[in-house]
Order: structure tokens, then C-alpha cells, then sequence
């Protein structure tokens, strides 16, 4: 007995050895580099159709295994308003995508469907996909300051939904803005507004408008304009994040609690007003993307266990021309644009509820860099699986695509404008692991 009860203690230790030595592990394991592999799995031939699938300025959106590609510019004209659809492959095959393309239709007791538009945006809401703003082929804001088009995807029909009028506004919307879903809320900031008699306006406004109580709020202390054409808007927890600059000094990621920026209560400092800057580094030896960028891709992605990361990839380096062209396809007179092909992740700090936030409070006690608010550049990993699109590897530099996330882990890219400024129609999944 003296013996068996011995052996159950050293049996007893040595799981405990075990179990600290596991967690220890994996409380030492690095949160970044994530890995990506790129997998293109369509292609549209290049045609001179408005209808065609090579554009840029356009949205994609995914909703139940589907993507859903609207609006948006092809090299030389504005795209019409039909919903183009895609049911993407599945993880284990990344083949056979099939597609088909919708005309705009309204539900019975409405008549008005959206009119074409590029450099708007969509965002899904349930089975609904919100489309907010755009401009028109002219290179001017449309004149729907205050509607909101939602398109059902089980209906495949169109509704709108009339927000009051501001006292003050021009009744044109906005372009070029970022938008996202918190809180049965659509949060919409910065954009570009250009009428006959106002040319390019920055709009430095944080707007809601209310998903089932339909109400519009206007932050009352103007935010600083957004400087990145189209701005990015992404909701992660109780906060939405932006990037903005004007130059690689003073390019940073903008934190944004909502609820005190919207507060009518004056704001002395940058803190009461519910924003945090965090710079990106500009030294050329520490990682980080390098500068601003037009047309690119931020989109939030988790590897579980309360794990949020920033993945801001593609786009080109500012140019005036982009903004300030009175076109709806502005891309060919920027030439002097330097197009990105790069990936970075940026680590948001976890909640201290979840299993990664304990993992980061027990490496702070440890003296270990939790990544809390590091970058670090994606890793790309080559595809070796089959693929009827063999020889193609990675999109290639790019800017003003289609982005969306398909999960948690996965984003879908479309179509954009490629280094030699043509408008591109292939898609790519990219897997985050």
C-alpha cells in the first residue's frame, strides 16, 4: 500500500510538472508572425462592359458562404447597379465557384432601386447588406444624404431606408468613407463630398444611424478629417479603429470608443473625447507598414480565446490625385503612386476576461512582451494544394479592391487596380493562421 499510495504521489507531481511546464510553454509561445496562405479561386476576363467583373471602388460583401460584389468603376466608366453573386468554395476545395448576377429590384411598396455608384460602402447587418453613400459617374456625390439602402439576400430585393435630413447639409453623401456595425448601429466617418458648388469637402464628421430605432446621430465634436482615401472603419469589442496620417510622422491607428465620442458633454482633451492615437512607428528598422495608404484593406480577423488582430494589407501611397480628380475613375491619372503588395497585423490588447488577455497579464509579471499594439509583417505560406488556377501565388500588388471577412480567420479579396492603374477582376481567399 506504502508503495502504491508513493507511486500515486509521484504520479500526482508529475502531471503537475507537466501541466506548469505546458502552460509555460505556452504562455512563451510568440502571438505574431501569423501565417497566411493566398488561394485564388475566380477569374473575369477583361472586357469594356459596365458590367464587367474587373473593377475597383466597389464593395464585397459575405453572407452565409456567398459574396456579393457591387457598384464600383471599371477602368473607364462607372459600373451598372446589378448584384453580382458568388458562392464561395468551401474550405476543403477551393474550386468549382459559381456565380450569377442580379438586376436591381425593389420590394413591392417601394419603386426606387440604387443607382450605380463607386467608392461607397456595404456592410452586412443579419441577412441584410447596408449601402451607404458613393458617387456618381460624373465624380460627384449622390444626392442621398440621408438614405440608407438595404439589400435582403434572401429576397435578393432592394429597400431604403429615409433618415431625417441634417439642418445644415447639402443633401449630397459622402465617398470615400469607412463604415461598420456596432450596437444595432451603423457607424460611419470621414469620406469626401464634392458638389457643383463645393469641390471636395473632408468631412471630419462620426455619424450613426440606428438599425431598429431609426434615429441619425452626429458626433458633436468634429473628429479630425480623414486623411486615407477610402477611410477604413472596423469594429472590434467595444471599440471601432481607423488609420490615418498625413505622412509616415504622423501616420497612427486611431481607437475609438463610441459612446464618449458621441457624448454632447464639451471635450478639453483627446481622452475625454473617447479616442486614443497609437503611432505607427516610422523608423524604417522597426515593423510597421511605412506611410498612409489609398485603397487599402483593414479588416479584423481572431485567432480564438479572445485573440483580435488588424490586418491592414495592399493599397498605394497617397496621391492627391486620387481625391481630387472630378472623375469617377481616378486611378489613371495618379502615375507617380507606388503600389503595395505587403500584409501587416497589428495585435489588439485582449480583454482581461478572456483566456488571452490572462496569458498577456501573466507574460506582463513575467517580464515578457504580451505584442499588445505591435506590428508584425504577414508570413506568406505557398499554397500546395490543386488549384484550376495554377501559376498564380499571390494578387500581386493592388489597391482600391473588394475586401470582406468570410470568418474569423479568412478574408475574401476582389477584383481593384493593379500597378500598370488597369482595373483587375480575379478573387482570392486568404487563410490566417
Amino acid at each position: 500500500m506504502e508503495v502504491a499510495a508513493g507511486a500515486v504521489a509521484f504520479e500526482a507531481a508529475t502531471t503537475t510538472l507537466e501541466g506548469g511546464a505546458i502552460a509555460g510553454y505556452a504562455i512563451a509561445q510568440k502571438t505574431m508572425p501569423l501565417k497566411a496562405t493566398f488561394t485564388q479561386i475566380a477569374t473575369s476576363p477583361q472586357t469594356s462592359d459596365r458590367s464587367s467583373l474587373c473593377r475597383l471602388g466597389h464593395t464585397v460583401s459575405v453572407v452565409d458562404g456567398k459574396a456579393y460584389i457591387f457598384g464600383g468603376t471599371t477602368t473607364e466608366a462607372i459600373c451598372t447597379n446589378e448584384m453580382h453573386i458568388l458562392t464561395l468554395p468551401s474550405k476543403s476545395s477551393e474550386t468549382g465557384t459559381q456565380y450569377k448576377c442580379v438586376p436591381a429590384l425593389s420590394v413591392e411598396h417601394q419603386k426606387e432601386v440604387p443607382p450605380p455608384r463607386c467608392y461607397h460602402s456595404a456592410t452586412v447587418h443579419g441577412e441584410d447588406i447596408l449601402v451607404y453613400g458613393g458617387k456618381d459617374d460624373d465624380g460627384l456625390s449622390l444626392q442621398e444624404e440621408s438614405k440608407l439602402w438595404k439589400f435582403n439576400t434572401k429576397t435578393l430585393q432592394w429597400s431604403c431606408l429615409q433618415y431625417a435630413e441634417d439642418e445644415a447639409g447639402s443633401g449630397h453623401a459622402i465617398y470615400g468613407h469607412g463604415a461598420t456595425i456596432q450596437d444595432d448601429q451603423l457607424v460611419i466617418y470621414g469620406g469626401v463630398r464634392s458638389t457643383p458648388s463645393e469641390k471636395q469637402f473632408r468631412s471630419p464628421n462620426l455619424i450613426t444611424l440606428g438599425l431598429k430605432v431609426f434615429t441619425k446621430r452626429v458626433a458633436k465634436h468634429a473628429m479630425e478629417p480623414a486623411t486615407c482615401f477610402p477611410a477604413n472603419l472596423v469594429a472590434i469589442d467595444d471599440a471601432v479603429y481607423t488609420i490615418n496620417g498625413d505622412d509616415e510622422l504622423s501616420t497612427n491607428v486611431r481607437q475609438i470608443n463610441l459612446e464618449a465620442a458621441m457624448a454632447s458633454r464639451p471635450a478639453t482633451l483627446e481622452g475625454d473625447r473617447g479616442i486614443k492615437e497609437i503611432a505607427i512607428p516610422s523608423n524604417p528598422l522597426a515593423p510597421g507598414p511605412k506611410g498612409p495608404r489609398d485603397g487599402a484593406a483593414l479588416i479584423p480577423v481572431s485567432t480564438g480565446h479572445g485573440r483580435h488582430y488588424l490586418i491592414y494589407m495592399f493599397g498605394t501611397t497617397p496621391s492627391q490625385a486620387i481625391v481630387n480628380a472630378n472623375s469617377s475613375t481616378p486611378g489613371k491619372t495618379s502615375q507617380a503612386s507606388s503600389f503595395c503588395s505587403d500584409a501587416w497585423t497589428l495585435q489588439i490588447p485582449s480583454s482581461d476576461l478572456s483566456l488571452s488577455g490572462a496569458k498577456d497579464k501573466a507574460r506582463d509579471v513575467l517580464g515578457m512582451d504580451s505584442g499588445s499594439w505591435s506590428w508584425s509583417e504577414v508570413e506568406i505560406k505557398t499554397d500546395t494544394g490543386e488549384s484550376e488556377h495554377e501559376g498564380k501565388l499571390h494578387p500581386g500588388p493592388r489597391a482600391f479592391a473588394g475586401y470582406a471577412a468570410i470568418d474569423d480567420r479568412s478574408i475574401l479579396v476582389w477584383g481593384g487596380q493593379d500597378a500598370a492603374h488597369n482595373a483587375v477582376g480575379d478573387g482570392w481567399i486568404i487563410r490566417f493562421e
